[in-house]
Order: structure tokens, then sequence, then C-alpha cells
């Protein structure tokens, strides 16, 4: 329905934008990658754009492109914390640990208060630092610890669950 609704419309954004999306979620990323690309064209300053093509190049494994792509996104919105997330992924796959830890110290810093909203970097920042022998983990350990209240505990578990299953993916 969504490349009908593309072939009827070729100029209109939303049909791509969902066609996009359904597309990553196929796992049909060179599919997805076409139609970032021509939103991008008739929205170059669209960060949201930027940041789907980087997560779709990235799930490519153009690292590269990926990079540049989230680079691109960070320079309309420094602070999009969904993009800092991402470079803080493509930063641990090229082995940059301090670029790693500086992101997404970044994206946790980002809105002056460090509560659930942080969990996903504060998680990865744990990961990252236990993987690495870095003795600051407890410390990691701890803050996370302090941002899931009783009544998130459920959606922590959730959540962390979900970054099992992506390392899993990740090999």
């Amino acid at each position: 329905l969504l490349k009908n609704a593309v072939a009827l419309a070729p100029d209109m954004s939303r049909p791509r934008v969902l066609l996009a999306h359904t597309l990553m979620r196929l796992r049909e990323y060179e599919l997805a990658e076409r139609q970032y690309r021509w939103l991008l064209r008739e929205s170059p300053t669209d960060e949201t754009l930027h940041c789907r093509l980087a997560r779709c190049l990235w799930l490519l494994e153009r690292d590269q492109d990926a990079l540049a792509a989230v680079r691109r996104a960070l320079e309309l919105n420094p602070a999009f914390h969904e993009a800092l997330l991402l470079q803080a992924c493509l930063h641990r796959q090229s082995g940059a640990p301090e670029e790693v830890a500086a992101t997404l110290e970044q994206a946790i810093a980002n809105d002056g208060v460090e509560d659930f909203a942080d969990f996903p970097a504060l998680l990865q920042l744990l990961h990252f630092a236990v993987l690495g022998g870095d003795p600051a983990a407890d410390a990691y350990a701890e803050r996370l610890r302090a941002v899931v209240t009783p009544e998130r505990a459920e959606e922590a578990c959730a959540a962390l669950a979900r970054h099992a299953e992506g390392m899993l993916r990740q090999g």
C-alpha cells in the first residue's frame, strides 16, 4: 500500500517516510536507504532523516557513511539524543573508547538531569566499561541503578532485554 501511495503521489514526503520506516522494520535496508536519500534531497536540514539514514547505513555495515550521516544530524542538532547514542555505537565499533564515553556522557548531560530517560546511554556506558575492564564500571552501575525507580523496574528490564538482543544481533 505504501509503495502504491508513493507511486500515486511521488512528490509527497509522508508516504515515503512511512515506507522507509516499514522497510527498516522488514530489514530491507538498501531500499530504505533510497527513500531516505530522496527525502533528504527534499529536506536537507532534517536531522531526524539524517539520523535515520545513519542507522540504515550502520545496519548495512557501512560505518564510515553512517558516521558521516550521524555527524550531519548532530551538526543540525547537537543535543539530538538518538543521534548521540548511535554515534557512540559507531565509535565503539571503530575502537575509539574515549569518544564512546564522551558521546554517551554528552547524551546523558543534555537536559541537565540524570533520570530514566538516560537509561539507554547509562546502560551503554556500563556495558562498554565492563567490556574494557574500566575501573569506573562500578560507578556507572551505581548511576544506572539510581535512575531505576521501583515503578520503572519493569521498563528497565525490558530495555535491558532489548540491549542484550541487540548485542546478540551484532555478534
